[in-house]
């Protein structure tokens, strides 16, 4: 289990970092982006869903949304409504997600082909 990445540069040159859900099989077909402004958004297939608060850790050093959001994350703690999850690690920071609709995400992040694979 856990998370795994690819990355690439799109064309207004900010480096983005991909992210398969966190059940995923290895193969980066459910993506999620971090920016550099800190809006976590992650695709995954109930839809897309963006980081709308608590703590972020940005560093492109790191492997794992665990590392970027902090620690280590537990599974989703609550379920605010239907289009709202929070996220809490063994800390007890928490991190906030929301479905936005499809196609509202930034231009230039839309998924890869299914059979790619991410880097080892």
């Amino acid at each position: 289990m856990g998370l795994w990445e690819c990355h690439r540069e799109i064309n207004h040159g900010l480096l983005w970092k991909y992210f398969s859900e966190f059940y995923g099989n290895g193969r980066c077909r459910n993506w999620g982006t971090v920016e550099k402004d800190g809006v976590a958004t992650q695709f995954d297939n109930s839809g897309t869903w963006r980081f709308v608060g608590g703590k972020l850790f940005y560093n492109v050093e790191q492997s794992s949304i665990k590392d970027i959001i902090g620690r280590e994350l537990v599974d989703p703690l609550l379920s605010l409504q239907e289009d709202e999850v929070i996220w809490q690690n063994t800390q007890g920071d928490q991190v906030v997600l929301r479905r936005i609709k499809s196609g509202s995400a930034t231009e230039g992040s839309s998924s890869p082909k299914e059979n790619d694979r991410c880097p080892q």
